[in-house]
């Protein structure tokens, strides 16, 4: 009785365990603001807190490419080990295999739609549920992936579910930002201009249109990668129309990060926290002249996604500031389970709740594993008592064995004494 009560404890430990397990390191928490910040904070280390989801195969190689955890490595010179360096928790999210892609694909065209973004880039989703109206402005830890420019940028949108039949993204609607003012911007061959090409910034990723290529020796140091007009086209090159030519852009559903102003350096300390970016943008750099801001509801929850738009493209954390909530400082840092995961009993964060979720599961699992082990002693010992009562009874089988048989030995020596004799020695 008491061996099958220790089973069925035992068998309800291990479903426990494993039950909790799959919440505490497979469920996505959602994040809610900081009660003291009012900001939201979401780190590449905190696994729980984030989906990332694979992007379209590549035509010509059928690979999909997906926001990967990476362990970072010493940046030394010596062993040619680079790559991004000074992440918060020495883990972040790189889009993988570096292959040289981008979203979309070169000669595809530009963005028009969050969808198409949804459709084709790798992006990471976090939850995020509001609990005061109003403004709200996103500061970005990142970085280029290399040093060639072929992975520093990737773009970001707030997403709501949305129901209705005139629901477009999957059934969610893309949030509109602030209304923006920026250069009006056309391309390259376009026959309003007459740009002769661009001059290309290997340290920025800009490519600054030129009215006339480079002649003189002077103008060659001064821009020693020109782009020629027909090239140029090929990338995506915009130009602007001239001087005081402006247009609005009246709801912006993405925005664009491409390029630091430190240029591309592989380290999230570069410029730690990165505010300035390109409403709707779709350049080689980004214009600098807007933030990412968005209007949330009260009660209500969103989607914020990080789309790749260049694969090696490497992400550290977010810092999405509330309604009264200040800039994060350029000394401002985080630690692995400092995501302001949102609490069952309210949607307030307390301290360190992803990390201490899974140390009450890991508490757990150790008791349940001293109890295993007070199972397996216990078993051991009705084992030993069986083991006991069958040597019993096997010697109590061979007593009445050898009985018998010096019996029987006992009839050879009545009946023959010599030979009995000889069978006891033997």
């Amino acid at each position: 009785m008491i061996m099958m009560l220790s089973h069925n404890l035992l068998l309800l430990w291990i479903v426990f365990t494993v039950t909790c397990f799959a919440t505490a390191f497979a469920t996505k928490h959602s994040l809610c603001a900081d009660p003291v910040t009012g900001a939201f904070v979401g780190l590449a280390a905190d696994v729980d807190t984030y989906d990332s989801i694979a992007g379209s195969k590549s035509i010509a190689d059928q690979l999909d490419q997906k926001w990967i955890l990476v362990e970072e490595t010493s940046n030394n010179k010596s062993n040619n080990n680079t790559g991004p360096i000074n992440s918060f928790t020495g883990k972040f999210l790189q889009v993988l295999p570096d292959v040289g892609r981008s979203y979309p694909g070169r000669g595809e065209g530009r963005v028009t739609a969050v969808q198409t973004l949804l459709d084709e880039s790798p992006y990471v989703q976090y939850q995020i549920r509001v609990e005061k109206e109003g403004w709200h402005t996103l500061f970005l830890r990142w970085t280029g992936g290399d040093m060639i420019g072929g992975g520093d940028s990737l773009y970001v949108a707030m997403l709501q579910d949305d129901n209705s039949k005139k629901a477009k993204t999957g059934g969610r609607k893309a949030m509109i930002g602030q209304r923006s003012l920026k250069p009006l911007m056309v391309p390259i061959d376009a026959t309003a201009t007459s740009f002769a090409g661009c001059c290309y910034d290997g340290r920025t990723h800009a490519c600054p249109c030129l009215k006339t290529a480079p002649q003189t020796e002077e103008e060659n140091e001064n821009c020693p990668n020109f782009v020629p007009q027909h090239q140029a086209a090929g990338y995506g090159i915009q130009c602007p129309l001239g001087p005081g030519a402006m247009q609005f852009v009246k709801e912006p559903t993405w925005y664009l990060f491409a390029g630091q102003s430190v240029g591309n350096v592989e380290d999230f300390t570069a410029e730690p926290w990165d505010a300035t970016c390109e409403a709707n943008g779709s350049n080689t750099a980004d214009s600098g002249a807007d933030v990412a801001s968005w209007y949330l509801s009260e009660g209500q929850t969103y989607s914020f996604v990080i789309f790749a738009r260049e694969d090696g493209t490497a992400f550290d954390g977010f810092y999405l500031a509330g309604p009264d909530s200040d800039a994060p400082l350029i000394q401002t840092s985080f630690a692995e389970g400092d995501s302001t995961i949102c609490t069952n009993e309210s949607n307030k964060k307390s301290g360190g709740s992803s990390k201490l979720l899974k140390n009450s599961v890991l508490a757990i699992s150790t008791m349940g594993l001293i109890s295993m082990v007070l199972y397996a002693v216990t078993r051991r010992n009705n084992n030993d008592t069986s083991l006991l009562d069958r040597a019993r009874n096997f010697v109590s089988s061979r007593s009445s064995s050898i009985i018998t048989t010096r019996d029987g030995l006992y009839h050879q020596m009545e009946l023959h004494p010599d030979e009995a004799n000889n069978d006891i020695e033997g």
